[in-house]
């Protein structure tokens, strides 16, 4: 009889669980605005309406893919957030993203139409704080790795690990993996090769500062059998517009990767530099 009762209590703390559950969907039916409950099947993530998963789809024809502006602090739910999936988009500008939960960004696209996130296009800044960031490689379904993840300012710190099957590109801002990285886990190695999953860390140039990628330093290694030397020589991280720097002492256990320009680009951004001071004086 005990045994019942326990079951029973079990089954139905089960189901209220589910029923609280709630996974709220982007439907794009009104704007771009993160924030208007009317983009959303079920309001706002992150406004109370349940503990389920955030959902970011393409949504009908015609509809709007999501925008976090400046001033909006994106928070979702406790559980995952699934998207942006199957060429959708998620662009953040001068706005907050954040979510308590393990998979706090789980992207996966196709070949043809990959799902895209930017970060901070139009120097216009902006920030993600995250647990994990599995972008386009995650372990329940690695058969579509297809995300790129542009970075152009701000600042993007997954707390724990950042598990890369597509491509990252940083032209700008600040990239943290407080825990670690791991590219081309595996599972999908067909897809998962240098050509279609890299990090490209873009040197500062007329119109940007460079974008800069924080690890712990033990992926540094000694510099010569290390991961991040293993990562280089298989092409997974490169630049391509520069050399790549490695910072030891800014940040403490840590190693932060940058790009400095090749020295015949060096010279034309110093030339750049002086017609511009000769133009203002000109003025």
């Amino acid at each position: 009889m005990l045994r019942k009762l326990v079951f029973l209590v079990l089954v139905l703390a089960l189901a209220v669980g589910s029923a609280q559950a709630v996974t709220t969907t982007w439907t794009g039916a009104i704007s771009t605005a993160w924030n208007d409950p009317g983009n959303w099947d079920n309001g706002v993530p992150g406004t109370g309406i349940g503990i389920g998963n955030t959902h970011i789809l393409p949504g009908a024809p015609g509809s709007f893919m999501p925008l976090i502006g400046v001033g909006v602090n994106a928070s979702t739910a406790d559980n995952d957030t699934w998207g942006p999936e199957w060429g959708s988009t998620l662009n953040i500008e001068g706005g907050s993203y954040s979510g308590p939960a393990f998979c706090g960004l789980v992207p996966v696209g196709n070949a043809g139409t990959p799902s895209i996130i930017n970060l901070g296009k139009n120097a216009t800044g902006g920030s993600i704080s995250i647990v994990n960031m599995l972008l386009g490689d995650n372990w329940w379904f690695r058969s579509a790795p297809f995300v790129n993840y542009n970075q152009y300012s701000g600042t993007a710190v997954a707390n724990d690990w950042i598990w890369l099957g597509g491509q990252m590109d940083l032209y700008g801002g600040y990239t943290k993996a407080t825990g670690g990285m791991n590219i081309a886990a595996g599972g999908a190695a067909n897809f998962q090769t240098a050509a279609t999953c890299f990090v490209d860390i873009y040197a500062p140039s007329a119109d940007g500062n460079g974008g800069k990628l924080s690890l712990p330093v033990s992926y540094y290694g000694d510099g010569i059998t290390g991961q991040i030397a293993t990562w280089v020589a298989d092409g997974f991280i490169k630049s391509p517009n520069g050399s790549l720097a490695y910072d030891l002492t800014s940040e403490s256990g840590r190693v932060v990767i940058s790009a400095v320009p090749e020295p015949s680009t060096l010279i034309l951004l110093v030339l750049a530099g002086l017609g511009l001071a000769c133009y203002r004086r000109m003025r």
